[in-house]
């Protein structure tokens, strides 16, 4: 196939182009040249910006678009005018935080989504993101029908992954030793892998498959101890999880999403977030890769960069507040 990746060089997007080379696809990604010049000899990059700027795209044609990095309806509004006529297929990355609140689990694609006060906002924060991308979604299926597909993941986790989410967790669970954690060894939990996200993407145009996908995992019940245990047993060492009430944290000045990453207190009505529906994906060639290679690929690559995580407690963070809290 000839894959136009609008996007493509950044976390997700290079698994993708990485991806689509290995299967011997040919690859153009469209960016605005800040990042990633340098990245595959193989890919032409087409240098431009989606609002406005779009007329570098000329008028070739492709098998296949996939839009990796839309948030603002307007502009992914601009991509699907421009290529409504220039594709077979427009792929468009979601995210499954286009279900309303509150979501349920077992949440399925056919789940209630969520709507904003203003849609005409521009505005991207906790607050509107889901909500405009269930407007640039209904772009993309209004321009391509039958032709679009929305594949919605969840946290995705690997390596290229700059928010240090989740690399958080498998590096600390990987040192031992008492461990804060606001959420329990059984509480729930889904991630994907960005590489295992790029080949359903890849499998689904090759497949011919269009439709709406929630694409996060793995299949089975997933908990924090499954990751927690993982870590530590790669690392050989082995640890305790200390778990203080929101109260206290509060008390302590912590703020929980930073210090925490990707944990939600019990209380906090969000456990259905890691219990979604993955079963059509899995009916249509979504694999996951063990749990273990996600956890060892990933901290390779960051202990590659010499740069501190940017979110989590650091270690003189953790061990105040480990003597704080007896």
């Amino acid at each position: 196939m000839d894959i136009l990746v609008i996007g493509g060089t950044e976390f997700v997007g290079r698994h993708i182009v990485e991806r689509a080379l290995l299967l011997g696809h040919r690859v153009a990604v469209f960016h605005r040249g800040q990042h990633g010049n340098d990245l595959y000899p193989s890919v032409r990059h087409i240098l431009g910006n989606r609002d406005g700027g779009l007329d570098a795209l000329g008028d070739e044609k492709w098998d296949a678009v996939i839009d990796t990095c839309g948030y603002v309806p307007r502009i992914v509004k601009q991509s699907v005018d421009k290529l409504k006529d220039k594709t077979n297929a427009y792929l468009f990355i979601s995210t499954i935080s286009v279900y309303a609140e509150p979501a349920y689990p077992g949440l399925t694609e056919s789940g209630p989504l969520a709507r904003l006060k203003d849609e005409m906002t521009e505005v991207v924060d906790g607050e509107t993101y889901g909500g405009l991308k269930v407007l640039c979604e209904r772009a993309v299926s209004d321009a391509f029908g039958d032709k679009a597909v929305i594949v919605r993941p969840g946290m995705i986790v690997g390596p290229y992954d700059k928010t240090d989410r989740f690399t958080y967790w498998f590096r600390r669970a990987g040192k031992g030793g008492k461990m804060l954690s606001v959420c329990e060894r059984d509480e729930p939990l889904q991630f994907i892998d960005g590489r295992d996200l790029a080949a359903f993407c890849i499998h689904l145009l090759s497949e011919f498959v269009v439709g709406t996908f929630n694409a996060t995992g793995p299949q089975f019940s997933m908990t924090w101890g499954d990751i927690f245990d993982e870590a530590a047993l790669a690392s050989g060492t082995e640890y305790e999880i200390v778990r203080p009430s929101e109260e206290w944290l509060n008390e302590q000045n912590v703020t929980i999403g930073k210090a925490f990453p990707g944990q939600f207190p019990a209380n906090g009505g969000f456990d259905a977030l890691y219990q979604i529906s993955v079963e059509k994906a899995v009916e249509n060639g979504l694999r996951f890769r063990p749990l273990k290679d996600t956890i060892r690929d990933t901290l390779v690559w960051r202990d590659s960069i010499p740069d501190p995580l940017k979110t989590g407690l650091t270690d003189d963070e953790e061990t105040r507040l480990l003597e704080a809290y007896g």
